[in-house]
């Protein structure tokens, strides 16, 4: 013979069930916000850290502060003689005869256009083909600019009112392995996690893109070269110093050949503007600036 037993759950007996479980959640929240506030803390310090690292190493430079570009504007922070340069899509201008036909705007006005069939273009993304860029993709957003006025012989490949435009007719690629240090050594630079101190740039790889020109039937040259490599130096971090850190980045170095003239070289729509002589007593004119990015965003530093 069996029976069976119950227990019975009074008010007094709930209530205290009741008490401990709101007791127990309560525990499980408070340990939680704990974390979250440790969490905040050790950011906020790290960032402090960052601060003092980059007051402690930059505060003795000087900067200049404007307006600049990056596909959109922004303010940019320029230590005094080491200018950063804008970047911005190519720019293209096309000269068209033949038939056109009638595109309606929405403001129930017309305009003539040319009649042919729709096409996109989208110019190459500066910010994506650091590892990726081909001596293919250079030649479709490298060009040669001249004043309208200026004196070269051959006929422009594209103009507009005030400037005549060359591409490259002759590209070389080479692997190959030598060093600058001239250009960068002693520059420091803004990268993720810190700030390098360069020694020295290692070429890998080497792109030519170039153009044989007369002027008033003289021949010159003008061309850039287009260096793969890594910066070596010190990579100063809010947690100390790593000597001997790489980073990726490209030489541009534009040169000019028995050209007095004012001329730049665009490179994906970015000017680089012709250089200093490279020395006393020649007929040759180099610009160095150093392509770079961080954070996913392209940087360009002019060297010289």
């Amino acid at each position: 013979m069996s029976s069976n037993q119950s227990t019975e759950i009074t008010p007094e007996i709930a209530d205290e069930k009741l008490s401990e479980a709101l007791s127990t959640i309560n525990n499980y929240i408070t340990q939680v916000i704990r974390q979250m506030i440790n969490a905040r803390t050790k950011l906020v310090t790290a960032s402090e850290k960052i601060l003092d690292l980059l007051n402690s190493s930059l505060g003795i430079m000087s900067y200049n502060i404007r307006l600049g570009q990056v596909y959109d504007p922004f303010v940019r922070v320029e230590q005094s003689g080491v200018p950063h340069l804008d970047l911005q899509k190519p720019r293209m201008q096309l000269s068209y005869q033949g038939e056109k036909m009638t595109l309606s705007l929405p403001n129930e006005q017309s305009i003539e256009v040319p009649s042919v069939p729709q096409f996109e273009f989208t110019p190459v993304e500066p910010s994506v083909v650091l590892d990726e860029i081909s001596i293919e993709t250079l030649r479709r957003n490298v060009y040669f600019k001249f004043p309208i006025d200026a004196p070269v012989d051959e006929d422009p490949d594209m103009t507009n009112a005030y400037n005549k435009f060359y591409i490259s007719t002759y590209s070389s690629s080479e692997i190959t392995r030598y060093t600058y240090e001239s250009p960068v050594q002693g520059k420091a630079f803004i990268v993720e996690g810190g700030i390098f101190l360069c020694d020295k740039f290692i070429v890998e790889s080497r792109d030519i893109l170039g153009r044989v020109l007369h002027s008033n039937g003289e021949e010159f040259q003008v061309y850039l070269g287009v260096y793969k490599g890594k910066l070596y130096g010190t990579l100063q971090a809010p947690v100390g110093n790593y000597p001997d850190s790489t980073y990726d980045s490209v030489l541009l170095i534009f040169t000019v050949i028995n050209y007095t003239g004012e001329c730049s070289c665009l490179f994906f729509g970015k000017e680089i503007v012709k250089g200093p002589p490279a020395g006393e007593d020649t007929n040759e004119w180099l610009k160095f600036v150093l392509w770079y990015q961080t954070r996913n965003v392209p940087i360009f530093v002019t060297l010289n």
